[in-house]
C-alpha cells in the first residue's frame, strides 16, 4: 500500500484544481453565451423550460472544449505548488523523476480522454442537433402575449383583441376593459366585451385561454334579417386557436457535419467515394471523346471537386473528435515541466502560461479546422496524400511540431 501513497497524494492535489478550472472555464463560456443570447431571450418572452433546455444543450460543446484546458491548468497549478513548496525538489533528490510523478495524472488523463472520445462521438452530435433545432424554433417563436394597450391584436385566427390596460405576471396576462371581435362564423358578427380578464397560454394544445369577467356578448345574425342577441355574463371562457404563436417542433431535419457520429460520417465517406469513382470514370470518358473545353466537362469537374471537399470536411470532423480528446494527454506532458519551471515565478506565471496556451490551443483549433476545410492541410498525415496533393503539407506541419514535442519531453528527464 505504501507504493500508492504518492500517486494518491498527487491525484488528490490535482483533483481540486481540475474541478475549479473546469467550473471556471465552463462558467466563462456560459456567461458569454448568456450575454450574446440574453436580448433575444428576453425579447421573445420564452418559457423557462425552453430557456433551460437551450443552455443545458449548449453545455455539451462547452464541456468538450473546456475539459482539455482544465487538465492543463490543473497540471500547471499542481506541479507549480509542488515546486513552490520544495516538495518537488525533495522528491527528485529522493530519486523520484518528474516522469514518475506525472504518471498517475497521465493515467487519469488517459481515462478522461477515452471518456471524452465517447462523449464527442455519442452525446455531443445529438446535443448539437437538438440545440440547432431549438435555436430555429426560438427564432420563429412569437411571444405568447404581445398585446399593447389600446392597440388591436390581430394575430389570432378569426379573432381580434383590444385591451386598455395590461399586466404580466406568473406566465399570464391580466387585462382590463377587453373588447373581442369574433369573426369565426361569417354569417354572425359577434362582439364580446368584459371589464377584466386573464389570458393564459397553453403551449401543449396550441391555444390561448381567455377567462372573462363581468361582460356581455352581442351577436348580429345577417342570415336572419339582422337578428340581434345580447348575453350578459359574470364569467365566460373563450379558447383561441394560435398554433403559429408557439414554437413548432419539426420531426426530422438534415444533420450537418457536427451533428453526425463517426460511424455515420464514415458511411457517407464510403458512399461518396463510390460516387467519386463514377464521376472520375465519366469525366475520363468525356475527355476521351471531347478533348477541347466543354460545359459538360466543366460541370463534371466541379461536381468532382465538390465531392472531394465533402469528404475532406467529414474527415476533419472525424479526426477533430479524437484530437480534442487527445489534447488531455498532450497538456499533461506540457503542463508538468512548465509547472515545475514556473516555481520561482509564482501563481501569476502559472496563470499567464495557462492563458497563453489556452489562446494558442484555441487559435490552432480554429485555424487548423479552417485550413483543413480549404484542403490546404490534411486532417491526418496518413490519409493526406490519398485525398489531394495539398494534403502532403500535413507531413510538413507535423515535422514543424517535432522540435516542440521533444522540448516538452526533455523536461521529464
Amino acid at each position: 500500500m505504501k507504493s500508492f501513497i504518492l500517486p494518491k497524494y498527487l491525484l488528490h492535489a490535482h483533483l481540486g484544481p481540475f474541478g475549479f478550472s473546469l467550473a471556471t472555464i465552463t462558467l466563462v463560456f456560459l456567461l458569454d453565451l448568456v450575454f450574446r443570447q440574453l436580448n433575444r431571450i428576453l425579447s421573445k418572452g420564452l418559457p423557462w423550460q425552453m430557456v433551460a433546455e437551450f443552455f443545458v444543450l449548449n453545455l455539451a460543446w462547452i464541456v468538450a472544449t473546456a475539459a482539455p484546458m482544465a487538465v492543463l491548468t490543473a497540471t500547471l497549478m499542481t506541479f507549480g505548488r509542488l515546486a513552490a513548496d520544495n516538495e518537488l525538489t525533495a522528491l527528485q533528490v529522493s530519486g523520484v523523476s518528474l516522469m514518475r510523478l506525472a504518471a498517475p495524472i497521465f493515467v487519469c488523463a488517459s481515462l478522461l480522454a477515452v471518456g471524452m472520445m465517447w462523449f464527442n462521438d455519442g452525446i455531443l452530435p445529438e446535443c448539437n442537433y437538438r440545440v440547432r433545432r431549438l435555436a430555429t424554433e426560438i427564432a420563429s417563436y412569437k411571444p405568447g402575449v404581445r398585446l399593447e394597450p389600446g392597440v388591436w391584436f390581430r394575430e389570432f385566427p378569426h379573432h381580434a383583441v383590444l385591451a386598455q390596460q395590461l399586466e404580466d405576471s406568473a406566465g399570464v396576462t391580466r387585462a382590463t376593459q377587453l373588447l373581442i371581435d369574433d369573426n369565426s362564423r361569417p354569417e354572425i358578427r359577434r362582439t364580446i366585451s368584459a371589464q377584466h380578464g386573464v389570458i393564459t397560454p397553453q403551449p401543449e394544445t396550441g391555444k390561448f385561454l381567455l377567462t372573462l369577467f363581468n361582460g356581455e356578448v352581442q351577436e348580429i345574425d345577417h342570415q336572419k334579417s339582422g337578428e340581434f342577441h345580447r348575453l350578459v355574463f359574470t364569467k365566460h371562457s373563450l379558447s383561441l386557436e394560435a398554433e403559429a404563436l408557439f414554437p413548432q417542433r419539426h420531426s426530422e431535419e438534415p444533420r450537418n457535419d457536427r451533428e453526425k457520429s463517426t460511424r455515420q460520417m464514415w458511411q457517407e465517406i464510403e458512399a461518396e467515394k463510390v460516387r467519386q469513382a463514377r464521376r472520375r470514370e465519366q469525366l475520363q470518358q468525356i475527355l476521351a471523346r471531347r478533348p477541347e473545353p466543354h460545359p459538360l466537362t466543366e460541370q463534371k469537374r466541379l461536381a468532382y471537386e465538390e465531392g472531394e471537399r465533402f469528404i475532406q470536411s467529414l474527415l476533419v470532423e472525424i479526426h477533430k473528435k479524437y484530437a480534442i480528446a487527445s489534447a488531455c494527454l498532450v497538456f499533461v506532458l506540457i503542463g508538468a515541466p512548465l509547472g515545475a519551471w514556473a516555481k520561482r515565478r509564482g501563481a501569476a506565471a502559472s496563470a499567464s502560461l495557462s492563458l497563453g496556451f489556452f489562446l494558442l490551443y484555441w487559435a490552432f483549433l480554429i485555424g487548423g479546422e479552417t485550413l483543413s476545410d480549404r484542403r490546404i492541410l490534411s486532417p491526418c498525415c496518413r490519409c493526406g496524400p490519398r485525398i489531394s496533393s495539398p494534403g502532403r503539407w500535413g507531413y510538413v506541419f507535423f515535422g514543424m511540431w517535432q522540435p516542440g514535442i521533444k522540448f516538452c519531453l526533455r523536461g521529464f528527464s
